[in-house]
Parts: C-alpha cells; sequence; structure tokens
C-alpha cells in the first residue's frame, strides 16, 4: 500500500518500497514486543510462523517477482508503459481487502461481538488518526531535515505510516482482538 499511496502523491514509489522491506523486516524486532507491552500476551502464543509466512507471501515474494519481471526488457517497458493502470488495479486491491475487513467488523458489531461503546469507537478511530497523521508527517519533516528531494520525502511519508495490512490482520486474528484499528488505519 505504501508504494500504491506513494506513486498516486507523485513520490518515488521505489524508496518507499525500500522502505517497506526494511521496516517490515524490523517488525520481527518490534512486534513481539509491543504485542506484550499492549495485551500482556507472549509473542509465543501467537503463531509467529503464520506471520512470517504472510510476510513473506504476500510483501517479499511480489516485490521478488515484480523485480525479476522487469529484468526481461519487454516486460518492463510494458510495465512502465501501464504504470498508472497498474497502480489503479493495485489500489484496487488494498480496498478490497479493507472493505472485506470492514464488512467483517460490521458483522461482529451487528452479532454484538465486540465490547466496544461509540464513545470508546469514536476515541479508538480519532487515536489512530492521529497517530497515523504524525508518522506521515513525521517522516517527511525527518527526511526533509536530512535532505531528501521532495519525491524521496513523499515515499518516506506514506512508507513509515503504512504497516502490512495482511501481518497486521493475522495478528489480530491470532490473539483474538479487534481488526476494527487495523481496518480503520488502512482506511
Amino acid at each position: 500500500s505504501a508504494a500504491v499511496w506513494t506513486r498516486r502523491a507523485g513520490g518515488d514509489d521505489s524508496v518507499a518500497i525500500m522502505v517497506t522491506i526494511i521496516t517490515n523486516l524490523l517488525c520481527f524486532l518490534s512486534t513481539p514486543f509491543w504485542v506484550f507491552v499492549q495485551t500482556g500476551t507472549q509473542i509465543e502464543s501467537m503463531n509467529l510462523s503464520d506471520s512470517v509466512f504472510k510476510l513473506l507471501f504476500f510483501v517479499v515474494l511480489p516485490i521478488l517477482v515484480a523485480q525479476f519481471v522487469r529484468v526481461h526488457q519487454s516486460s518492463a517497458t510494458w510495465a512502465t508503459n501501464h504504470k498508472k493502470q497498474l497502480s489503479i488495479g493495485a489500489q484496487i486491491g488494498i480496498l478490497i481487502i479493507i472493505f472485506l475487513g470492514a464488512v467483517q467488523t460490521g458483522l461482529k458489531f451487528a452479532n454484538n461481538d465486540l465490547d466496544m461503546s461509540l464513545i470508546e469507537l469514536a476515541v479508538g478511530l480519532a487515536i489512530l488518526l492521529l497517530v497515523h497523521v504524525a508518522v506521515l508527517y513525521g517522516g517527511k519533516l525527518s527526511a526533509r531535515s536530512i535532505g531528501f528531494s521532495d519525491i524521496q520525502q513523499i515515499a518516506i511519508a506514506f512508507a513509515g505510516s503504512q504497516k502490512t495490512l495482511m501481518v497486521g490482520l493475522s495478528i489480530a486474528i491470532s490473539l483474538e482482538i479487534s481488526i476494527l484499528p487495523i481496518v480503520a488505519y488502512h482506511t
């Protein structure tokens, strides 16, 4: 999603892909800590191998396949010539995943499976928005202060504020916690 949003904003999508790879690899160090701090649940209770597989399958493999395909000159030329259409297709794919997560969350609300009031929901969404915007602008301002170009700043802002949807959903489902924050964050 970071590369898609970066490309749509006129940023350098290669920088977004690199930041995405780095931050997703770092998630194996930071996620166990934050899961424990926020839930008191040890990482062993989660299916970590499932999360690793999903990260490799949904993040690393598509990037590797795309880079491998670009080695073939006619494929690279075709992809470059159809970049806008490919970006729109990728954006639609992301929105479909978010839509399916929203439907699942809506069904939980309808069945009263979520112990959350409207006020708690509004506060949670406000905090998510605040965190997302703070990280987005923090990344852009940090990149500017270091001297990165405008298109690189856009990439760093988006890639730093986006996290891998599939891995987040996997962790939330493994811990049996609400996927609402993840769906709202990516929306």
